[in-house]
């Protein structure tokens, strides 16, 4: 890996990712969302989420600097949601793109080299009659989980 911005070269190639599975459908695809809402959204989280580390290297026996890397874990989260005129309209649109970015993940695991594994999640998901439109909103929590190795800065 090279010394880039993990976070963010993650967070961007889930975007391309996203942007190459929904192509051709009627999807607004962004990093951080629109600035007015859209009735048919899919949007990367512009932060990644739960971030943990943990040290693949114990210090070294005579005196010597430990040297290594950190294994680091996080989420590139993701939101999507469709407003229909009917429930089970606007529940398989949103469910089809979730699945649409996870075949496109389970295709490139290390996310174009920049990660040792990612996999999808889904945090949570629901749908709701929005009051007086009569339309049908569907919405998915998920987004990819990702682990990846940070070198050290060479002394």
């Amino acid at each position: 890996m090279d010394k880039e911005n993990v976070f963010s070269a993650c967070i961007a190639h889930v975007k391309a990712l996203s942007d190459k599975a929904l192509s051709g459908e009627p999807v607004f695809v962004s990093i951080g969302g629109s600035t007015v809402q859209k009735p048919a959204e899919f949007l990367v989280r512009e932060v990644v989420r739960n971030v943990s580390f943990s040290d693949t290297v114990t210090s070294a026996m005579g005196g010597m600097r430990a040297s290594g890397h950190y294994r680091v874990e996080f989420s590139v989260a993701c939101e999507a949601w469709a407003q229909k005129p009917s429930l089970t309209e606007a529940s398989a649109l949103v469910q089809s793109w979730v699945l649409a970015l996870f075949r496109q993940v389970a295709a490139d695991k290390t996310l174009g080299g920049l990660c040792i594994h990612a996999e999808p999640y889904v945090e949570g998901a629901g749908t709701a009659l929005e009051k007086g439109t009569k339309l049908y909103t569907a919405a998915f929590d998920f987004g990819v989980r990702v682990k990846a190795e940070i070198e050290p800065e060479t002394v």
